[in-house]
């Protein structure tokens, strides 16, 4: 008789995880389960916090995000069996599974959200069809990162956290489904905008550093030549779609001019061995004569003095500045654009 394959073991205990624990897929193959029965702070609980990682790339891995539980583990025969989970040919295959990935990768303290309702409302398709000229498909849901309903993922992950939701009951958010959210990589930090006033909320899920909103053009993690930043999420993707459309390149909306310095930073170190090139998307917040605009050019000096300080005046080959001459920024393509190109260094 054939041995079970890690496809096959690993389906089963998904299913066993959805059917009999009250499981709930969330991102990047967590899935939330009733604990109760392995840890003890979920069982006295009224929500429960524990997520399994079922993946054919590793063994099953269980974590509680709860910041009073310490359950962090690869699970055991005796975590199956207590979970109800009694088919020990699966068992056997999945605890034997050698694709063992660093436990690093599990064990960070960004937890894992639900997202059930991936469905846009009109309101939603319309805003951001009009803001970017594309359609509001799931693929594009998926790449962007949007969460349609941000107060029911409040709801359906935080409610027994009383400090994140007092802090989001003051926001005014409404279960109404007429703003866009955008999440980050890890949905550590979300970025509100309502679709009908002039309501923008940016607000960290967890504790982790915010290093901005990212978009990518390369297959190879060690292959990034080209940093492009510019501040908000709407620059970002018709930046990314239409205005830089460069190989090898990392995106990074920072959302704030405050963060500017940050994130270059931080993203610079990461490639530091690769990065060759510094583009920078500027708000065109002052206002010339004749309609004309441009960008705040004391604070983008201030800036590249700061940076020459902490990297060093030759951590990039080439350094550009990019600005929109005849409105605020690149964010809205139902305005005029006309990109003017400053080369500050060659």
């Amino acid at each position: 008789m054939a041995e079970m394959s890690i496809s096959v073991a690993t389906k089963k205990f998904r299913d066993h995880c959805i059917s009999e624990l009250s499981g709930r897929m969330s991102s990047k193959g967590w899935i939330k389960i009733d604990g109760s029965r392995l840890c003890l702070t979920c069982a006295k609980k009224r929500r429960r916090t524990l997520y399994a990682m079922v993946s054919e790339s590793s063994p099953v891995f269980l974590k509680c995000f709860r910041a009073s539980c310490d359950l962090k583990r690869f699970a055991t025969q005796d975590d199956f069996h207590m979970l109800g989970f009694n088919d020990n040919e699966a068992i056997s295959v999945l605890m034997n599974n050698g694709n063992r990935l660093n436990i690093s990768s599990y064990s960070n303290d960004s937890r894992p959200i639900i997202i059930e309702d991936r469905i846009p409302s009109e309101a939603q398709r319309a805003y951001f069809k009009s803001r970017t000229k594309l359609d509001l498909t799931p693929d594009n849901i998926f790449k962007y990162r949007i969460i349609p309903n941000i107060y029911q993922v409040m709801k359906d992950n935080f409610d027994e956290d009383d400090e994140l939701h007092q802090k989001f009951r003051s926001m005014n958010i409404n279960d109404d489904k007429l703003a866009i959210t955008f999440a980050t990589d890890d949905y550590g930090t979300v970025s509100y905008r309502h679709t009908q006033k002039s309501q923008k909320v940016i607000f960290n899920l967890n504790d982790n550093s915010n290093t901005g909103y990212v978009l990518e053009r390369h297959d190879d993690e060690s292959s990034v030549k080209t940093l492009v930043l510019c501040e908000g999420i709407f620059d970002l993707i018709n930046i990314h779609k239409y205005f830089a459309v460069i190989d090898e390149a990392k995106y990074i909306a920072t959302l704030g001019f405050q963060s500017f310095f940050h994130d270059i930073i931080h993203h610079y170190k990461q490639h530091i061995d690769s990065v060759e090139r510094l583009i920078i998307f500027l708000d065109s917040d002052k206002e010339l004569p004749y309609g004309k605009r441009t960008y705040d050019k004391v604070a983008v000096d201030n800036l590249m003095r700061r940076l020459s300080y902490e990297i060093g005046e030759d951590a990039f080959k080439v350094i550009s500045f990019v600005y929109n001459s005849v409105s605020k920024d690149f964010g809205d393509l139902s305005t005029p654009i006309e990109p003017k190109i400053v080369e500050y260094k060659k």
